[in-house]
């Protein structure tokens, strides 16, 4: 299950790393707080994100190297 949850939060990592670059390449600028805020997709992985975190720290898990 751990690994499950570590897999999936470096996939999240990666999802939300390519949602910034592509804002960026299509709006030609670095997203602000109500971007962040109105788009659903990007709540959703902040979402998961946050839960993965909790998940990995209830059971003792470091997760800085990721």
């Amino acid at each position: 299950m751990q690994t499950c949850v570590l897999r999936e939060l470096r996939s999240v990592k990666n999802q939300l790393k390519q949602w910034g670059e592509n804002f960026l390449a299509t709006h030609g600028r670095i997203p602000n707080d109500s971007d962040y805020i109105s788009d659903g997709h990007f709540k959703e992985l902040t979402k998961k994100k946050k839960v993965a975190l909790k998940l990995l720290e209830s059971w003792n898990i470091t997760v800085h190297l990721l």
